[in-house]
């Protein structure tokens, strides 16, 4: 009996942990009442304070909780396999920054109708007394190291940019730092070249005055948020919202 009885806790425990992370549809989000969102810890995604939370997702994803009548539960990462990763093990239930729509959308994420709109460029060391040392066209970067953040789209990017210039670009992705901590990087002249979306570059240019980001590394791409396959609900809530919300799809911000 004691035995039965231990075993019966353990299912009970099993089955607990198993819902506690499991994949969830709108009508379970609904009853709970809340929302577990996962973003880039950044100004273009969010950013958690002791005294407010702010980012230009987080200020969409809000409007959204909010006329669903639903609680937000937010959590940071460094990188967009991680917010991937979340989505996939169930964790989180809205991947909320910027995917690219592209023809190559991934087996089990679906990707919302578009939201902002993102382009790669070229960030680099700037000297006042030397700008003949900033590299102007795509050519120069062949036989050149460039860092990613790990699970960005910009090593897709590069990859088929080496393709196009005909030569080789050696992409190296970095999982262990942030990108404003890589911007720094450079600013620092730790590294040579990182690739990130404009927006963010525009952002950190602001405290890191001696990198350039003129650069564009491809053509200005339609984002959504990501959402599990197994979420088809709210996928379409998230998709009607965003239909009836008064902003352009290709504007940066939220109107």
């Amino acid at each position: 009996m004691r035995i039965s009885c231990i075993c019966c806790i353990g299912l009970l425990t099993t089955i607990f942990m198993i819902n506690k992370h499991s994949i969830r549809d709108y009508d379970q989000i609904q009853q709970s009442g809340y929302l577990r969102i996962v973003s880039l810890h950044n100004p273009e995604g969010i950013i958690e304070s002791t005294d407010t939370t702010y980012g230009h997702h987080f200020l969409m994803i809000d409007e959204f909780a909010k006329t669903h009548q639903l609680k937000l539960q937010i959590q940071t990462v460094n990188n967009h396999h991680e917010m991937l990763e979340l989505i996939r093990k169930g964790k989180c239930d809205i991947a909320a920054y910027n995917f690219q729509i592209t023809t190559n959308e991934e087996n089990d994420i679906r990707l919302t109708n578009p939201l902002t709109s993102s382009r790669f460029v070229l960030i680099q060391h700037r000297e006042e007394q030397n700008e003949n040392n900033i590299l102007t066209s795509v050519l120069n970067l062949a036989k050149e190291t460039v860092y990613v953040t790990k699970g960005s789209y910009a090593a897709q990017r590069l990859t088929h940019l080496a393709q196009e210039i005909g030569d080789t670009i050696y992409v190296k992705e970095v999982d262990h730092k942030e990108a404003y901590q890589l911007m720094k990087d450079v600013a620092d002249k730790k590294i040579n070249l990182f690739v990130e979306e404009e927006t963010l570059a525009r952002c950190n240019a602001v405290e890191n005055e001696n990198i350039d980001y003129s650069l564009p590394i491809g053509f200005t791409q339609q984002c959504g948020w990501a959402v599990h396959k197994d979420s088809p609900a709210l996928l379409d809530s998230l998709n009607a919202w965003i239909c009836q919300i008064n902003f352009n799809p290709l504007a940066p911000h939220i109107h």
